[in-house]
Parts: C-alpha cells; structure tokens; sequence
C-alpha cells in the first residue's frame, strides 16, 4: 500500500500535566465485532499548541519513511503548515498540522477499534513525540453511522423508519414532527445530545435527510472528547471514549439493528 502527500504552507507546545478522568455513564459489556456494520467511518484528531511543522527535519524524514514508505523531506518548505498523506486504493488518510492531527478510516478498512484505529492512533503518538509534543489540548474518537433507504412513500418511510431504528426517546421524537407531504425536498430534521464524561463529554447529532420523494437517509455521528491527555496517554485514553461511544451507540439503537449487524453478510 503506498500514500498519496500533500503538503500546505504556513513555535512551542505546551505541558500540562494532568490525570484523565473519563465517566462511562453506559453499561458496556465486552466489545463484539459484528458480521455487518453501517459505520461508514472512524476518526481519531488530536489538537495542541502551534508548532513548526520544520522545526524536527531529520526526525520527520524518518518518521515519514518508516511509518508511510513516503520520501518527504521538510527542509524543502520551511513555512510548511500542514501534511496530508492518502492511502492509494485504501479508505485511510491522515493529516498532520501545526495545531492539529487526525486519522481518518472507512469503513471497509474498519475490523475493530484495537485491530484498526489504535495503530493508527499510534502513528500519531509517534509523530506527537517526534515533535516534542507532551500534552494534547483535547483528544477526540469520532464514528459516523448512515442508513440509505428507499420507499415509494417516503414520508411515511421515515415516520417508521426512526423508531425501527432507534431506542432513543429523543431521536425518536423526529418521527412525529409534522412535515407536510408536499415540502420541498431535500428536507433535514436534526437532534444533538451532549453528555458530561467528567473530563470530556460526547456528543450525539442524529439526523434524518429526506432526500427526494422516494430516498431518505438517517446519520448517527458520536464523537467522544477528552481535555488536556498527556502524549503518552493518548493510546489508553482513546480506548476509554471507544468504550463511551461503543455504549452509547448500544444504547441509541433497536434490538432489530443488532439483529441485522448480526446476520451473515
């Protein structure tokens, strides 16, 4: 697998140090790897103080060589501000800047959060530590969850769509906004959600967009935030917001879904 890089043009991190505290309010039970998902991606971004992307040239090159199999060397820019690198006939991409840094996965790449994203993860520690970057301001564990669906009436579709689809009170609400058959399309009726996590908090949107009068599509995006993680810590810590979103999403979702994810493909 060889990476695609493009870089963008454009002085110190900042040390924190702190102990993480992350409240799961779910009841997680053992992590399963189901035969299907509907997750279509899985994102990890970290975000620190301004920095040089230059300042570490030698450390870089080699960082880049060894993690990517990219010949890159940053001397060729000096007011270098970002570096994206793109996976060639993988959905995998990362993207290094002077405040911030992300991995971002799809879901055809996606077997688990500790076969798949902790690797991942890892290369950003790698690149934290190459840069001397001790504290991260926040780090965050985003997924995002998608239904496309079709039906001959699809403003009745989605009226039972939703609470096939969703435990969640809340989200199921939608369902009985009224919204009168002939609206222009698209239409889109949103919910968000934000949980205290102690030293973080997550963040559920849900959505229903109404595409035209015969396809809708219903997103969950939970993304999980951290506040002020050690470098070193960021591996663990990721762990813990997994675990958040793994709950909530268990907990938003019908027995019917997890029926389907169930299944054999």
């Amino acid at each position: 697998m060889g990476f695609l890089l493009l870089c963008a043009k454009k002085n110190l991190s900042l040390c924190h140090k702190t102990m993480v505290s992350i409240h799961n309010p779910y009841q997680n039970s053992e992590h399963k790897v189901y035969n299907r998902t509907f997750m279509r991606s899985a994102s990890a971004d970290v975000e620190y103080a301004d920095i040089s992307l230059s300042s570490q040239t030698e450390a870089l090159t080699t960082f880049f060589k060894d993690n990517f199999g990219v010949d890159f060397n940053p001397h060729d820019n000096p007011e270098l501000a970002s570096i994206k690198l793109t996976a060639e006939g993988k959905p995998l991409s990362f993207d290094f800047h002077n405040t911030n840094s992300s991995v971002l996965v799809g879901a055809e790449d996606y077997k688990s959060f500790a076969d798949t994203m902790q690797p991942n993860i890892g290369k950003l520690v790698s690149f934290l530590q190459i840069m001397r970057i001790s504290n991260v301001s926040s780090l965050s564990i985003k997924k995002n969850n998608q239904w496309d669906l079709s039906a001959e009436d699809i403003m009745n579709a989605y009226k039972s769509a939703i609470p096939y689809t969703f435990a969640d009170e809340n989200i199921r609400e939608v369902a009985k906004l009224n919204v009168p058959d002939d609206s222009p399309k698209p239409i889109k009726l949103s919910r968000e959600a934000n949980v205290d996590l102690g030293d973080g908090r997550l963040v559920v949107y849900f959505f229903v967009e109404i595409i035209d009068e015969h396809n809708l599509r219903l997103v969950l995006e939970l993304k999980a935030t951290a506040a002020n993680v050690k470098t070193s810590d960021v591996l663990s810590v990721s762990s813990m917001l997994n675990d958040v979103i793994y709950g909530a999403f268990h907990d938003l979702i019908t027995p019917d879904i997890i029926g389907l994810m169930d299944r054999s493909k």
